[in-house]
C-alpha cells in the first residue's frame, strides 16, 4: 500500500493535469483517515474484549480478528453452543474460500469446542449482539480501505504510464522514488 505522502509527492509533477492532481489530493487523506485514525484497530480490540468475556477459546486461534475468514467463522459459530453444532465440511469450505492453510478444519473445530466458560445468563447474548455490530463496522472500514487503495493505485498507474519502462520494472516504492527524484532534478531543486 502506498502512503498518502507518496501520492502527494507524485502529484507535484507539473506535467500532471489538474483533474488528476485534484483526484490524488482527494484520495490521499482518505487513506490516512481510514488507517491513521486507528479506528480499524480499535474495533478489533473491542471484538477481542467481548470475546474474552464469553468465548476465549475463539481467541486461541491467534488470528487477526479483522480478517475476513475469522469474521466469517464467528458468523457461523458466534457462541460455544453453536460451535458444537458446526460441521467439518462447513469449516473446510470457509478455509478454502479464504485460502487459509495454517489451520485444518479439525483443528479449528477442536479449538472452538474446547471447554467453554460458565457465564451468567445474558452475557453471551449481549456480547454477540455487540460483536455483530462491530463486525459490520469492521467490514465497512475494510471495504472503504480497499476502495481507497484501488483508487490510489489507479492514479499511480496513470502517472506511471507516462514514465520510462525501466522505472516501472523496479517496483512501486523504488520506481516512485526515482520518479520523484527525477522531477526534483527537472525543477532544479
Amino acid at each position: 500500500m502506498i502512503s498518502a505522502c507518496g501520492i502527494l509527492r507524485l502529484s507535484t509533477n507539473p506535467g500532471v493535469s489538474a483533474p488528476i492532481r485534484l483526484e490524488q489530493r482527494r484520495f490521499a487523506p482518505c487513506s490516512t483517515s481510514v488507517t491513521g485514525s486507528h479506528h480499524y484497530w480499535l474495533l478489533t480490540d473491542q471484538i477481542r474484549q467481548q470475546l474474552w468475556r464469553y468465548y476465549p477459546q475463539f481467541l486461541e486461534l491467534k488470528a487477526d480478528l479483522s480478517a475476513a475468514w475469522v469474521l466469517a467463522l464467528w458468523d457461523r459459530a458466534p457462541t460455544p453452543k453453536r460451535a458444537c453444532r458446526i460441521r467439518v465440511p462447513t469449516v473446510v469450505k470457509l478455509l478454502k474460500k479464504h485460502r487459509i492453510r495454517r489451520f485444518t478444519a479439525r483443528q479449528v473445530i477442536d479449538i472452538l469446542r474446547s471447554k467453554p466458560l460458565t457465564v451468567p445468563e445474558g452475557v453471551t447474548g449481549s456480547a454477540t449482539s455487540y460483536i455483530g455490530s462491530l463486525v459490520r463496522r469492521v467490514d465497512l472500514v475494510r471495504e472503504e480501505l480497499t476502495a481507497v487503495e484501488q483508487k490510489i493505485q489507479a492514479i499511480l498507474d496513470s502517472l506511471k504510464a507516462r514514465a520510462e519502462p525501466a522505472i516501472l520494472n523496479l517496483g512501486r516504492s523504488v520506481g516512485d522514488r526515482i520518479l520523484f527524484c527525477g522531477r526534483l532534478r527537472a525543477r532544479g531543486l
